[in-house]
C-alpha cells in the first residue's frame, strides 16, 4: 500500500510498561477495548486501536490493515509489542506477524479465523 492511502487508525492509549496493541473486528471501534485499556494500565503501556481506514479501492486487504498498524507503531515509537486481534482484528495481527514479525513479541487471537472467505466459513 502506497503511504497516502493509510490513514493511521484512531487509538487510545494508557499506562506505562511494555506495549499490547489491541485491534478490533470489523464493526469494532477503539472503545470495543476500553475494559481491556482500564484493567491492564497499570502493568502495561495500551493501546487501543479502531481499524485502519484509507481511501476506498479495489486492490484494499488485510495486509494494507497491517501496514497501517505497523505505521501507528512508528508514529507510537514503538519497536515490538503483543498485539491482540478479534474477529478481523484476528487476521490484521496474524498478517502483521506473517509480515513483520520483528515487530511482535507476542500475539493473542480472539474469535479469528486464517483467512477472509466469501460464501461462509467452508
Amino acid at each position: 500500500m502506497t503511504g497516502e492511502r493509510c490513514v493511521l487508525p484512531e487509538y487510545m492509549e494508557a499506562g506505562k510498561g511494555k506495549p499490547l496493541i489491541f485491534i478490533p473486528g470489523m464493526e469494532g471501534a477503539k472503545e470495543f477495548w476500553r475494559p481491556q485499556v482500564e484493567g491492564l494500565s497499570d502493568a502495561y503501556r495500551v493501546i487501543a486501536t479502531g481499524l485502519p481506514v484509507w481511501k476506498p479501492c479495489l486492490e484494499s486487504s488485510v495486509a494494507d490493515c497491517a501496514g497501517c498498524v505497523t505505521a501507528l507503531m512508528d508514529e507510537l515509537e514503538m519497536d515490538k509489542a503483543v498485539v491482540v486481534g478479534e474477529s478481523f482484528g484476528g487476521m490484521v495481527t496474524q498478517e502483521l506477524a506473517l509480515s513483520n514479525p520483528q515487530r511482535l513479541s507476542g500475539i493473542i487471537l480472539c474469535n479469528t479465523m486464517d483467512r477472509p472467505r466469501r460464501g461462509g466459513f467452508g
